[in-house]
C-alpha cells in the first residue's frame, strides 16, 4: 500500500471515529433540558449573538470576545430558528472539535515522524469525553482550540519550508482564537520567541518574524476597526480582563472559577453576572452618575489588584500555589457545570476511562523518546504560554481544555516506540524505563482525589441548572424536583425558591380542570413566591398571580404597581395590571412571560390558563369556600 493510501485511510479512520461519537453525544445531549436550553455563558452567547445579527449591540466595545457569537450571528441571518439555534452552535462545535483531532493527527505525525504516532493522538482527542463536553453547548472553546491547532500546524509548516505565508498565517490564527478565548493571546509572543529561536540556528529564517508579527497584528487591528465601528473606541481586545484578574486573585477568590462575592438582582437573559457584580461594586466605591468609563473603570479594578498583591503578598502567592497544583491535577474543576455529574448522566461518556491525568502522564513519559527539537520547543512553549494564562486567571475545566489535544500530540510518540524497539533494543530499553517511571510518577501526583468540598461543594449549582432548564423545556415537575433538592442542601437559597414559585404557576397553567387549585396548594405557592419575592422580581410578579387566586386583589394589584417600573419585568407587570382592571390587552401582550393570557375566553385553550385568567380577574371570587376545589 502506498503512503497516500495510508494517509487517507488514517485520515478516515479519525474522521469517522470523530463522527460517529461525537455526533452520537451531542444528538443525546441536545435531546436533554440543558442541551435545548442553554444556561449562564451559553445563553450569554446566544444572546450576544442575536444583537450581532439583528444589529443592536450596546453602543460600547466588545466586553467578551466576540468571533464565536459573530459565527453563530450568521445562521441567524440564515434564517435558522431560535429554537434550533443551540443545535446550530452543536454543528459548528462538532465541525470545529472534528478539525481539531484531524489537526492533532497532522502535528503528531510531523512531531514524531511516524504515521502511527498521529494515529494514536487524533484517536485519544476524538474520543476525549472532556472535549465532548464541552462541545455539546454554544461555547467559544471548541472553535478557539481549533484555530490555535492550525496556528501551531502552520509554524511547524512555516519553519520546515521558511514561508513566511505560514509564519503570517500561524500568528493570525493564534489572534484569531484570542478573539474567541483570550487566553491564547499568550501564544502569539511564544510564537515569535520560537521563531526567533529558529531564526539564531538557521540562515534566512529570520524573515518568518516580522510576517509572523505582522499576521498578528492585522486580525489585532481589524478588531479595534470593529471597537471604533461598533463602540466608538478602538481596542484591540474586549475589556473583561482586568476584573477578571481581581476575580482569580483578589481576597477570597479560588483561582479555580468564579463565585459571587455579592447579591446580584435579577439578570436579563443572557447577562454576564461577574460583569453585573463588578459594576455594582465599582459604584459602591465611586458613585456612577452616568454610563461606566472603561479606562476608568480598568484602571480601578488593575489598580486594586496591584495595591492587593502588593499589600498580601502571601495570600497571592497562596492563591497562585494552589492554581499551578489544580493545573497538573486530574480533576476538571468547576465551569458552569461540574464535569464529573454529567459525565455520570451522559450515557456516552459514562464509562469513558480518558482523562486528564493520564494524558498528562503519556505526555511527560514522551519527552523521553526521541522527537524533533524544533517541534518540542515549539509544544513546550505554546503549553507553557498558555498555561501562564490559565495561572493569571482561572484554570477551571473549559479553559484548561486546549492544553490536552497538544498532551495528545506528546502522546503519540508511544507508538514509534514500538519500532524503535525492534531496531534498537537496547537504546530502546533505556529510553522506556525513563519514560514509564516518568509517567508513572506524574499518573500518581496528578491522580490525588480533590478535597471533598471542591468535588462536592457545585453540585448544587447544577441542580439549580437542571431546575432552570427545566423549566424553560415546559417540565415543571422536574423543575420544582431538582429545586427542592437545592432546598434540602442549602436552605434559603432564593434562586431555588424562586424556581419553585416559577414551577408552580407552570403546573397552574397546566391544569387538567379550569377549577381553581386547592385552597393549600395556593398557600402555598405564595409562599415560596413570598420567600424569594425579595431577591427576584420574577418571583414578586408570580406572587401575584397566587394572591389573585386567593382573591387578594388589592394586593396583587399592589405587587403588580410597584413591578411596572422593573427593568426587567415592568412590561410584564403592567400587561398584568392592565388585566386586573379589564383593560383589552392586545394578542402579542404576555401576563406571566412563557403563555399568553388573552381577554377573550374563547382564545384560552388550556383549562389551566383559563382558571389562572378567572382568578386574575376576580370573576369566581364571590362563591369562593375556604378548603374546596373552587377556593
Amino acid at each position: 500500500m502506498t503512503h497516500a493510501a495510508t494517509l487517507r485511510r488514517a485520515r478516515l479512520a479519525i474522521l469517522g471515529t470523530t463522527v460517529l461519537y461525537a455526533a452520537a453525544h451531542l444528538a443525546w445531549y441536545g435531546g436533554t433540558p440543558l442541551g435545548g436550553f442553554p444556561v449562564l455563558d451559553g445563553r450569554e452567547m446566544l444572546e450576544l449573538a442575536r444583537a450581532i445579527a439583528s444589529g443592536e449591540l450596546a453602543r460600547e466595545p466588545f466586553y467578551r470576545a466576540p468571533l464565536y457569537p459573530a459565527l453563530l450571528a450568521i445562521f441567524i441571518r440564515l434564517g435558522v430558528p431560535d429554537g434550533l439555534l443551540p443545535d446550530a452552535a452543536r454543528l459548528l462545535n462538532l465541525v470545529a472539535h472534528l478539525s481539531s483531532c484531524l489537526l492533532v493527527f497532522e502535528l503528531a505525525r510531523r512531531t514524531w515522524a511516524d504515521l502511527r504516532a498521529g494515529l494514536l493522538a487524533g484517536l485519544l482527542y476524538a474520543c476525549y469525553p472532556v472535549a465532548l463536553h464541552f462541545a455539546g453547548d454554544p461555547l467559544d472553546i471548541t472553535l478557539a482550540t481549533a484555530l490555535a491547532l492550525a496556528a501551531t500546524l502552520c509554524a511547524w509548516n512555516s519553519a520546515c519550508s521558511l514561508s513566511a505565508a505560514q509564519a503570517w498565517a500561524a500568528a493570525s490564527l493564534y489572534a484569531l482564537a484570542a478573539l474567541a478565548r483570550p487566553n491564547f493571546l499568550m501564544c502569539i509572543p511564544a510564537l515569535l520567541l520560537w521563531l526567533a529561536w529558529i531564526g539564531s540556528h538557521e540562515r534566512g529564517a529570520w524573515r518568518l518574524l516580522p510576517a509572523a508579527a505582522t499576521g498578528a497584528m492585522c486580525v489585532l487591528l481589524v478588531m479595534g476597526g470593529v471597537n471604533r465601528a461598533v463602540g466608538g473606541e478602538f481596542r484591540w481586545l474586549p475589556w473583561q480582563g482586568s476584573h477578571g484578574l481581581w476575580d482569580a486573585n483578589g481576597p477570597g477568590a479560588n483561582g479555580l472559577f468564579y463565585s459571587h462575592s455579592v447579591a446580584i438582582p435579577d439578570l436579563a437573559p443572557g447577562s454576564n453576572p461577574a460583569r453585573a457584580e463588578a459594576e455594582i461594586l465599582y459604584c459602591r466605591d465611586r458613585p456612577c452618575s452616568g454610563p461606566i468609563d472603561i479606562d476608568e473603570f480598568s484602571a480601578y479594578w488593575s489598580g486594586r489588584m496591584r495595591e492587593h498583591a502588593m499589600t498580601h503578598p502571601r495570600e497571592v502567592l497562596g492563591i497562585l500555589a494552589g492554581k499551578v497544583w489544580y493545573l497538573v491535577n486530574n480533576y476538571e474543576q468547576y465551569n458552569n457545570k461540574t464535569y464529573w455529574f454529567h459525565k455520570a448522566r451522559a450515557p456516552w461518556l459514562r464509562w469513558n476511562p480518558l482523562c486528564w491525568a493520564l494524558l498528562l502522564a503519556l505526555a511527560a513519559g514522551a519527552l523521553w523518546l526521541p522527537m524533533q527539537a524544533r517541534a518540542r520547543a515549539l509544544l513546550l512553549l505554546v503549553i507553557g504560554a498558555y498555561a501562564t494564562s490559565l495561572l493569571l486567571y482561572f484554570v477551571s475545566a473549559r479553559f484548561r481544555l486546549p492544553l490536552a489535544p497538544l498532551l495528545c500530540v506528546l502522546s503519540g510518540g508511544w507508538m514509534p516506540l514500538l519500532a524503535r524497539w525492534r531496531n534498537a533494543p537496547s537504546m530502546a530499553v533505556r529510553r522506556l524505563s525513563g519514560a514509564l517511571a516518568t509517567a508513572a510518577a506524574v499518573a500518581l501526583v496528578a491522580g490525588i482525589p480533590a478535597p471533598t468540598h471542591l468535588r462536592e461543594g457545585t453540585v448544587v449549582e447544577d441542580w439549580v441548572l437542571l431546575a432552570s432548564a427545566s423549566l424553560h423545556a415546559g417540565d415543571w415537575r422536574a423543575a420544582e424536583d431538582w429545586a427542592r433538592k437545592v432546598i434540602a442542601r442549602t436552605p434559603r437559597r432564593t434562586a431555588a425558591e424562586a424556581l419553585i414559585c416559577a414551577a408552580r404557576l407552570h403546573a397552574w397553567e397546566d391544569a387538567p380542570t379550569a377549577d381553581r387549585p386547592p385552597r393549600v396548594w395556593l398557600e402555598e405557592s405564595l409562599s415560596w413566591c413570598a420567600a424569594s419575592a425579595r431577591g427576584s422580581h420574577r418571583a414578586a410578579y408570580n406572587s401575584a398571580f397566587f394572591l389573585a387566586g386567593l382573591c387578594r386583589h388589592a394586593e396583587a394589584h399592589r405587587v403588580w404597581l410597584g413591578l411596572r417600573d422593573s427593568r426587567l419585568i415592568g412590561e410584564l407587570a403592567r400587561n398584568a395590571l392592565a388585566a386586573t382592571v379589564g383593560t383589552p390587552l392586545d394578542a402579542g401582550d404576555k401576563v406571566d412571560g412563557l403563555l399568553r393570557i388573552r381577554q377573550s375566553e374563547g382564545e384560552i385553550q388550556k383549562p389551566g390558563l383559563l382558571s389562572l385568567w378567572r382568578a386574575v380577574q376576580g370573576n369566581d371570587c364571590a362563591n369562593v369556600v375556604p378548603g374546596s376545589r373552587s377556593g
